[in-house]
């Protein structure tokens, strides 16, 4: 894995961690590769419901992926966003 990689991975886990607090609740981020590439689950731990995804060709594709589905998860969810970026 690259050093961008492993950034990525960093940033995207401190903003979904920065949802969570905000939220009072916790995620698991779950990062598999397979033939199509990255996909990125994050799951509230409690219910164990999927809370976002994401998916790419690359980590960074990924990520991206699953931060520009977020809106739609807050909402989804009654979430509110934290003011942490990535």
């Amino acid at each position: 894995m690259s050093a961008q990689d492993t950034a990525a991975i960093i940033a995207f886990k401190a903003r979904m961690t920065a949802v969570a607090e905000k939220n009072n609740d916790e995620f698991a981020t779950i990062i598999t590769v397979g033939d199509g590439g990255y996909k990125i689950e994050v799951i509230e731990t409690a219910d164990k419901h999927t809370f976002l995804t994401g998916s790419g060709a690359t980590v960074q594709d990924a990520t991206a992926s699953a931060l520009a589905n977020l809106p739609l998860a807050l909402k989804h969810w009654s979430y509110e966003d934290s003011n942490v970026t990535v």
